[in-house]
Parts: C-alpha cells; structure tokens; sequence
C-alpha cells in the first residue's frame, strides 16, 4: 500500500493515535485508576462545577447551539461525567440525562451536585466506559448527544465506536490538542532536568483523522484556554508527584519529593495551593442523523 493510500485508513490513524499516546508518557502509568479519582475527586469537584466551571459549561453549550443543537428534550450519555460538571448543567438545560463513571465517588458527589441543583430525573451510575457493552444495555443508537469532555477512557478506535454506536444524533468530544502549560509542573520538572516537560497528547488531531477515514462527518473546533486550579496542600503533593512521574524524571524520588515540597511552601496561600494551567483543546462534533 502506498503512501498516500495509508494514510487515508482507519487503520493507520488508530495505530498511529495509539502509538502517539504511548510516546507522549502522559499515560505512561497504564492510565487513570479509580483509586485515583476517588481521592482527586473532592479536588475536582471545587474546580470544575458550579462557579468554578460556570464559565466552561457555558461556553461549550453556546458552541453546540451555534452549530444547531438545542438541548432541550434531548436524551444524552455523559461518559466520564466525574461529579457532574456537565450532568447538571445538561439536566437543567432540559435534557434527560443518563451518566456514567468508573469512579463511586465522582458518582456520589454528583448524585450531590443534582440534589443541589434540586434536579431529579437522571439517571447515574458507576460504570467503566471500556467494560459497558451497549447492547445488553439496550443502548445502541439509543442516545440523541453522546457526550464525552475530557475522558480517559476514550482511548483507541474501539472505545471510539463505542461511544459512536450509542448515538442516533450526535458525539460531542472535547480533548487534548497537544498543549497542557501547567506552571507548577513546569517549574518543578525545569528545576529537576533543566528542559521543558514533554508535550501532552494531541488526541483531537488524531481523533479528527480517524472520524475522517471512518467516514463521519463532523466539525472541529481548536481553542485555547487558560484557567487556576486550587488544590490543599495535602492533594498538591501527590497530585504533582503523579503527574511528573509520568514523563520519567532522571532524579531519585528524594529529589523530586525534595523540589515538590520546595514548590508547594514557596507559592502556598495558607492551606491552598493555586496553579495556572494554559491548555489547548479540540471540540469535536460528530453528526450521525442525516435530518
């Protein structure tokens, strides 16, 4: 098969994603365990919902209306929807909403976020994307928005088709575009080896050429965005001491811990630590229906 030939395959794009994930040492570790998520997700909560993330959901939601998506009266599969940062938001804009994560605390601080928001039609459980089969669900084709903002789980070509087939309407994805500019990681890593920290991975991009070879149509948004994230003391730590072990540092874990505490004490404002983080995204909108 010739060059050009190649590259116009499904094939090549999901071993190519594949192989860029792998290379990137972003999921070095084999990927995020529900261990960690139960203990980031109090963290993740005080970040992303409410006022934290009004601004976020807000903008995603006139993204999707602009391209002629009304919410309302819509069935949606948030997958990896973590404590319901875009659950309730969804729910409140009239959508009925079915949400799922691998994490029983996400879940349990969503089922909160819901009460909260006084909402009580949804449905939400714990379940790992990659070990749903939506057909004993009876969910293929089943959902008007499948929905996925940020989730490890949708990983390779498989848990693509996956998401794909429990749709009759539309795939929302929002991921990586090769940029993550954490300030305290990049600190501590030039402290620690003198360079920049490897790139994060640009999962729109080859999300973007998969669709294509697979023959969606789709439409795909590129932006940037800068926000803080506020973390204790406590949760800095371990927080930052995963996030530079997966680019595999050439120091000893006493150096790092050494250069992780020197950071924390250095920019703490009392029992909080906050960091600014640039990140590049892709939003990606798939349309199934041909109405």
């Amino acid at each position: 098969m010739n060059t050009t030939k190649r590259i116009l395959d499904s094939t090549y794009w999901a071993q190519a994603w594949t192989e860029h994930r792998r290379a990137s040492g972003f999921y070095r570790d084999g990927g995020d365990t529900v261990e960690f998520w139960n203990k980031r997700a109090p963290q993740f909560r005080r970040n992303t919902t409410g006022e934290a993330g009004a601004g976020r959901v807000a903008e995603v939601f006139a993204w999707l209306r602009a391209r002629g998506l009304e919410l309302s009266g819509l069935s949606v599969l948030d997958i990896g929807a973590g404590p319901g940062s875009f659950t309730a938001p969804l729910a409140a804009a009239g959508a009925v909403v079915t949400a799922i994560d691998a994490s029983p605390t996400m879940i349990e601080l969503l089922h909160e976020e819901m009460r909260s928001a006084k909402i009580g039609d949804y449905t939400a459980f714990t379940a790992a994307w990659e070990d749903l089969v939506p057909s004993k669900l009876d969910w293929q084709a089943a959902f008007d928005l499948v929905f996925v903002s940020m989730c490890p789980a949708l990983s390779d070509i498989d848990s693509l088709q996956k998401a794909l087939s429990c749709s009759r309407g539309y795939l929302y994805i929002n991921a990586f575009a090769g940029k993550r500019e954490s300030h305290a990681l990049y600190e501590i890593w030039h402290s620690l080896e003198g360079t920049e920290p490897p790139s994060t991975p640009d999962d729109a991009f080859f999300l973007s050429n998969l669709l294509h070879t697979l023959g969606y149509n789709f439409e795909l948004t590129i932006y940037s965005s800068s926000y803080d994230e506020e973390m204790t003391v406590d949760e800095a730590g371990p927080l930052l001491t995963r996030s530079i072990k997966r680019w595999s540092p050439s120091c000893s874990e006493t150096e790092l811990a050494r250069a992780i505490d020197t950071y924390v004490e250095s920019h703490r404002q009392d029992s909080m630590l906050v960091n600014t983080v640039n990140n590049r995204h892709g939003r990606i909108l798939v349309k199934l229906s041909q109405d």
